[in-house]
């Protein structure tokens, strides 16, 4: 379901659609829930890169060893 120009019965009608499946045994979980996996910002594994001008998507990607 989407959000956006002209779809603004979507958060009314998933008042009524959620609860409905949720008796059927459907539950709702976030993807990480879903995965296993945890938020990478949670881990310290991000890096963050502050764009200088002069630079490319090749560039920067090569610098982080990232295509």
């Amino acid at each position: 379901m989407h959000t956006g120009a002209g779809a603004s019965g979507t958060p009314a009608a998933l008042e009524k659609i959620i609860p409905s499946l949720k008796s059927m045994g459907y539950r709702f979980v976030t993807i990480s829930q879903l995965t296993g996996l945890e938020s990478l910002s949670n881990t310290g594994l991000t890096t963050t890169y502050t764009v200088k001008s002069g630079d490319t998507l090749y560039k920067i990607g090569r610098q982080f060893a990232v295509s």
